[in-house]
């Protein structure tokens, strides 16, 4: 084999390893960078477990731990609400609380006469 043959068979050699490396590196990127699939929390009973669980679990126990007699007791039925019922409405604003505020008529009547 001459040199020119040896120089073409190496650049093959070359970008062959050049192309193996870029799809390498694309397919690794690709792999690498996706989120790991959601895993979900079995228990023991076989339920699926979230991010509430705990919160659920322990309004629950604060649930059955009331006495429901507490609300059916004199001094929780003599409790007075100072809210009047209906509310009433307040003051209603501005339709477009960005519109500007009109303008007094001293300065309109000024920049009419310029």
């Amino acid at each position: 084999m001459n040199k020119t043959g040896k120089k073409q068979s190496s650049k093959n050699i070359i970008l062959v390893v050049i192309i193996i490396f870029v799809i390498g590196g694309t397919v690794w990127y690709v792999f690498s960078s996706a989120p790991p699939p959601p895993a979900e929390n079995i228990s023991a009973e076989g339920t699926t477990v979230n991010k509430y669980s705990s919160s659920i679990k322990r309004l629950d126990n604060i649930l059955k731990s009331l006495n429901p007699e507490f609300f059916s007791r004199d001094i929780f039925n003599q409790l007075k609400s100072f809210i009047n019922l209906p509310l009433e409405i307040g003051r209603p604003g501005k339709e477009n609380p960005f519109a500007a505020p009109p303008a007094p008529e001293d300065l309109l009547l000024n920049s009419s006469s310029l």
